[in-house]
């Protein structure tokens, strides 16, 4: 369900279907605003408000892709859907390549913006979320110390602490005392939970989880297989 700051970018050359779009968004209580051209857009385009872009392949002043591919990199919690009058499987698989969220005809029904949207802010409300959360859990990590990491190294490949005292060259009471300490500082409620947040810190860029992340593994297998 999107929230009620959630916003709508419409970037589209065409002013009778920026017209058709907003008034498919309003009968689906959605903010929108739409623009003629990428210039207008980043004009207002404000990377704080949680949004959803619906972009069309070509645009008078930059490649629709272009935008793309740069919106994604800098602002992962943003999807974008391409929309286009000339579609063909090369403009699809660039476009997904570009990171799109989908990639769709003209003329599309509102029921297929509409649901593609909602798809778009669920998420980013879960990027959002795991950015969140990576960014705690760095936080946490810089306030460990050098022989605080050694030791989680070690714990996250299973090590005892009778050999991680002997790889370290350090007494079995010491690596108890660096343990007690860096779960501490990690908030960790246990050996899992500890190696967990060590993973979320090597990984940030596994697909999003829980209700959203269903969504986005249903949709990717839709579009491969159509």
């Amino acid at each position: 369900m999107p929230d009620q700051h959630d916003i709508v970018y419409v970037v589209d050359d065409d002013a009778n279907l920026r017209y058709a779009i907003s008034v498919m968004l309003e009968e689906a209580d959605l903010i929108g605003e739409t623009f003629g051209s990428a210039a207008e857009f980043w004009a207002d385009f404000d990377p704080l408000r949680a949004g959803c872009i619906v972009l069309d392949i070509s645009l008078p002043d930059i490649d629709g892709l272009e935008l793309c591919h740069e919106l994604r990199n800098t602002y992962p919690d943003i999807s974008v859907i391409i929309v286009t009058g000339y579609g063909d499987a090369a403009r699809a698989r660039s476009s997904f390549k570009m990171g799109a969220l989908d990639f769709l005809e003209k003329p599309f029904t509102s029921e297929q913006l509409v649901e593609l949207i909602r798809i778009g802010f669920d998420l980013g409300a879960s990027t959002r979320q795991r950015q969140s959360y990576q960014q705690q859990i760095q936080q946490r990590f810089d306030t460990l110390s050098e022989r605080e990491l050694e030791v989680l190294d070690l714990v996250v490949t299973g090590e005892l602490n009778k050999q991680m005292a002997s790889t370290l060259g350090l007494h079995e009471r010491t690596i108890e005392y660096h343990r007690k300490n860096l779960m501490n500082k990690m908030c960790a409620k246990n050996l899992p939970d500890l190696v967990r947040m060590a993973m979320v810190r090597q990984s940030h860029k596994a697909p999003p989880g829980g209700t959203a992340g269903e969504q986005w593994r249903r949709h990717q297998s839709s579009v491969y297989s159509n």
